[in-house]
C-alpha cells in the first residue's frame, strides 16, 4: 500500500466530511424552516438561491469523498496511473490556491487541500 496515497485519501474523506458538517452548523442551520434543505432568504437573496447553494455545497463534499475513495484504490495498486493521479493533485492544488485566493489566507482548508496535493504529487 502506497502511504502518501493512503494518507492524501484520509484527509481528502476527513475535508469532505467535516466540509458538510461544519457548513451545516455554521451556515445553513440559520436558513433552515423545513427539516432538511434551507429556505430562508438573506440580503439580495432568493429560496432557489439559497436552495442552489446548499445543494452545491454538498455537491463538493460529494465529490471529495468519491475523490477519497480514488485515492484509496490507488493507494492499493502495485502502480497506480500516473498522469490520473497529477491531474487529481492539480485539481487539489487548484482548489486550495482557489482557497487561500479567496478568503485571504482567513481560512485554513487551503492548507489542507495543498496538502492533499503535496501527498500525492510526492506519492
Amino acid at each position: 500500500m502506497n502511504s502518501y496515497l493512503a494518507a492524501a485519501a484520509i484527509l481528502s474523506a476527513v475535508v469532505a466530511t467535516g466540509h458538510t458538517v461544519i457548513g451545516e452548523w455554521m451556515v445553513f442551520r440559520h436558513m433552515r424552516r423545513s427539516l432538511l434543505v434551507p429556505v430562508d432568504t438573506g440580503p439580495g437573496l432568493r429560496e432557489f438561491q439559497i436552495r442552489i447553494l446548499w445543494a452545491t455545497w454538498h455537491v463538493v463534499s460529494l465529490l471529495g469523498l468519491a475523490l477519497a475513495a480514488l485515492l484509496w484504490s490507488f493507494a492499493q495498486m502495485p502502480t497506480p496511473r500516473n498522469e490520473w493521479l497529477q491531474l487529481i493533485a492539480a485539481a487539489f492544488a487548484a482548489s486550495g490556491a482557489l482557497v487561500a485566493f479567496a478568503t485571504r489566507l482567513q481560512h485554513l482548508a487551503w492548507i489542507a487541500l495543498l496538502l492533499i496535493a503535496g501527498l500525492i504529487v510526492f506519492s
